[in-house]
């Protein structure tokens, strides 16, 4: 640098208005790495003492129970009766029964209980609030024999259950490709969404409440599947005439409500909407139970998203949304792999 500067001494030595800068010296270079380096070290310490603050302070706080959930009978229902659903609910570290008021939630319901028939032709999607909500029971009818798929979610998991109901068993539909397009059902509910009756979805069921078209959308208009991937999915409804339906509101503090089985009745998932274009990062948000991070306004801006990622093989998906005082509900095929 010095050299530099003796080289073009002479040429600027006429240029008034020229100055050379002089270079820093070593000690205030020195001087500059130190402070920055104290800095640096200083900054480093505040963020390990704010962390460790918080840790302890985590540590110290009592950690939420861990539930175990099991099916009090009723794991023989009787056909074609109503049948009451008792469930107990243990603390995991006390193993002490846990009652209604300890267990629930408030604003949520305590239990979501998803009952799927052999081969998803008929529904129930109750909870216990929809009875009374005193203690930890559901009634539901069930109206055809078979192996149901009993799916339980609450705040802190969710459990699968099996109950065979006796008698002959029914034929179920074999199942080919993926469905893309169903007519909808609409189904009066009570105030707070309740509906407590089987769903149904034969011909006759759709002939008398069908007044809707609901379309499963993929990505770029994509109908594979991947097994194993998280797969975003739109849901849009029209009426009969083909029009878009704009004012769907929340069902039950969420934008849907989506039961998905396979066919083997092994496995069911109960996920919950999001907006279409939340629901297209596959953030996974659909697995919570608890809907207040969901809580929408009283009408839905756009169409209503989900994401899962499924295994091979033959999936129903059962999606439930609402509008007015109807709930809007339909069934699709998914063919994965």
């Amino acid at each position: 640098m010095e050299m530099y500067r003796t080289d073009i001494a002479p040429l600027l030595a006429d240029n008034k208005d020229t100055v050379l800068l002089q270079p820093a010296s070593t000690s205030k270079r020195r001087l500059n790495k130190k402070v920055f380096l104290s800095c640096g070290i200083s900054l480093l310490l505040l963020i390990t003492t704010c962390a460790t603050i918080y840790l302890l302070r985590r540590r110290s706080k009592p950690l939420p129970p861990i539930y175990s959930l099991a099916l009090d009978g009723a794991e023989v229902p009787p056909l074609n009766q109503t049948t009451t659903l008792a469930f107990k609910v243990t603390n995991s570290a006390t193993n002490q029964r846990v009652s209604y008021e300890e267990f629930a939630v408030p604003g949520e319901k305590s239990l979501h209980v998803a009952l799927v028939s052999p081969g998803a032709q008929v529904f129930g999607h109750i909870h216990p609030e929809d009875f009374g909500g005193d203690d930890l029971k559901v009634d539901f009818r069930f109206p055809v024999p078979g192996n149901w798929a009993v799916g339980v979610g609450y705040s802190g998991g969710k459990h699968l259950f099996h109950a065979t109901v006796p008698g002959e068993p029914v034929s179920t539909p074999v199942l080919g490709n993926s469905t893309w397009e169903t007519i909808g059902q609409g189904l009066k509910v009570s105030p707070g969404d309740v509906y407590t009756s089987p769903i149904y979805f034969n011909d006759d069921a759709i002939t008398v409440h069908g007044k809707y078209i609901m379309r499963l959308e993929m990505p770029n208009d994509g109908t594979s599947v991947r097994p194993g991937t998280c797969t975003p999915f739109t849901i849009r409804v029209y009426d009969k005439a083909g029009n878009a339906i704009n004012d769907l509101r929340p069902f039950l503090n969420s934008p849907a409500h989506v039961i998905i089985t396979r066919s083997d009745q092994a496995i069911l998932y109960h996920v919950h909407g999001s907006s279409a274009p939340l629901a297209a990062r596959c953030m996974g948000r659909n697995a919570a139970h608890l809907h207040s991070a969901m809580a929408m306004s009283s009408v839905l801006d756009g169409p209503v998203g989900f994401d899962v990622s499924l295994e091979e093989g033959h999936w129903t998906v059962v999606a439930q949304l609402a509008r007015g005082d109807e709930m809007i509900v339909g069934r699709f095929i998914l063919a994965v792999s």
